[in-house]
């Protein structure tokens, strides 16, 4: 009996899942060969980073690998295969709140098992080719921030709808600083742009990045191909091993060198981008990075380790080379039985770039960046705006309060006044402009409501926001947050005192 196309499309897309659960879980490729098939299955319908695989082992990651890693790339097509024991409430909440303007599809599974299809636009070529290769679905319509809501493709429903578009975070960034930004990509091979939680860091670099990847040449770069980069973000229990690569027990449970983050970049001819970079420690996992930093001759190598035990194993070494394009050398030694001959070689081309953002508040309270490291970045400074234009911002953004708009944007803006009248207690407006959304659910959720009422409303919210943050701050300092809110009319001592007994519960 002669398969289908459809039942091929079927069987190539789940052979590609397959293939990631299968894979090492530190394996940067493993989603390579679905990437692979969307490209030849549609051809130029389907552009390099249109289309993000995710493993979901178990709850835990939920929150980082959707909400965080997902929105980093803002892919156009998601296909996510959740593990048994994997709650899928839990994923379809959690992708729900995903930051995601591209997305128009999203394929859930459970292993090799189909859930549930979610579309979020019209359908395309390929949205209507995936729904025929899983007839058993019903393609839930759901309207997300920043897509085109659906007009085909079923009825069924989801949870999880999105209707209402998210407040858009202002981004003032002055003339001056978005041009420091600009030339120190340009000029120098590590930038990291520092401030606070908020001030729109991570949106900056990547208009950035949209723009060198528009027209690289018009931006400065000789190099005619900008290939998509590698976005990650460090966590506290990485090594060497997850940034640059080391020892790794394979599945003949042999030691062999794999590559991590920074090599894998390299490899692929992609630059490497590390949000929030101080939530690992930095200074720890670079390791012979600092070196290899301080230095961009094509002449100077350093060693990262040998390929494998073996005594005659080649050294796997990290260079540049005088070309824009990175490359590398005999890397197939790193999958050979017994590799051996000369260096497997990583060299980063003269424009490649390794580009991070980094909280200064945060620093206070996870990884500071050490005098070494430091100098071998070019740190760019992205402060907060200032308090008047972000209350003209939200002037212009906050309505349906039931009349009670100029309270709520009073309050949030004198909430933000007073958090930046202090260094140590500085925010950008990212947490801030979350509050009036959860302001308008209170008034549309109540009856009656008084100012009284809507004043409660905006402590919740403060604390829902910002409480994380504040759970963190020093008791000296949180004292002096409060009587600023306080002097200023913002929060009441009632509401003050409501609030502060309930943020050891978040830190």
């Amino acid at each position: 009996m002669s398969t289908s196309p459809h039942q091929q499309d079927r069987t190539d897309l789940l052979a590609g899942v397959q293939k990631a659960i299968d894979a090492e879980r530190q394996n940067s490729q493993k989603w390579k060969p679905l990437y692979d098939w969307f490209s030849d299955r549609f051809g130029s319908a389907v552009g390099r980073g249109d289309v993000a695989g995710k493993l979901l082992t178990e709850d835990k990651q939920l929150s980082n690998r959707l909400e965080k890693e997902l929105p980093q790339l803002n892919p156009k097509y998601i296909v996510l295969t959740a593990l048994q024991g994997v709650d899928l409430d839990a994923v379809r909440r959690h992708l729900a709140q995903a930051v995601l303007p591209q997305a128009r599809m999203a394929l859930i599974l459970q292993g090799q098992a189909p859930v549930e299809l979610q579309f979020y636009s019209s359908p395309d070529s390929v949205m209507a080719a995936t729904a025929a290769a899983f007839p058993e679905l019903t393609p839930a319509s759901i309207a997300r921030p920043g897509s085109t809501p659906s007009t085909g493709g079923g009825t069924g429903a989801a949870i999880g709808v999105m209707t209402k578009p998210a407040a858009i975070v202002p981004l003032a960034i002055d003339d001056r600083v978005r041009r420091m930004v600009e030339l120190a990509i340009l000029s120098t091979p590590a930038v990291i742009l520092v401030g606070p939680p908020g001030t729109g860091k991570t949106q900056l670099l990547r208009e950035v990045l949209q723009k060198i990847e528009s027209d690289p040449a018009a931006f400065g770069f000789a190099s005619p191909q900008f290939n998509p980069p590698k976005w990650t973000t460090p966590e506290e229990s990485w090594t060497t091993r997850e940034l640059v690569g080391g020892e790794t027990v394979d599945e003949e449970q042999r030691l062999r060198f794999r590559p991590g983050h920074l090599l894998d970049a390299i490899a692929e001819n992609r630059w490497l981008v590390l949000d929030e970079a101080n939530r690992a420690d930095m200074d720890k996992i670079f390791g012979p990075v600092l070196t290899w930093l301080s230095t961009t001759r094509p002449d100077e190598t350093v060693e990262l380790g040998r390929a494998s035990t073996g005594l005659d194993a080649p050294f796997v070494t990290l260079g540049w080379r005088e070309e824009p394009e990175s490359a590398t050398e005999r890397l197939d030694q790193l999958e050979a039985d017994d590799p051996k001959g000369d260096p497997i070689r990583f060299l980063a081309g003269s424009e490649w770039r390794l580009l991070g953002t980094y909280n200064a508040l945060d620093a206070l309270r996870v990884f500071r960046f050490g005098e070494a490291l430091g100098r071998r970045f070019a740190r760019v400074p992205i402060p907060a705006p200032e308090a008047d234009a972000f209350e003209e911002s939200l002037k212009q953004q906050v309505t349906e309060l039931g009349g009670f708009e100029d309270q709520v944007v009073g309050a949030v803006a004198g909430l933000y006044r007073a958090h930046k009248d202090d260094a140590a207690t500085e925010l950008g407006p990212a947490l801030f402009v979350k509050i009036p959304d959860y302001v308008r659910s209170g008034i549309a959720a109540g009856t009656g409501l008084t100012a009284s009422t809507v004043q409660e409303l905006i402590a919740e919210a403060y604390l829902v926001s910002v409480g994380t943050w504040l759970a963190r701050l020093e008791p000296q300092d949180l004292e002096a947050l409060g009587s600023r809110i306080q002097s200023a009319g913002v929060l009441t001592e009632a509401d003050w005192e409501w609030l502060t007994p309930l943020l050891p519960a978040l830190g």
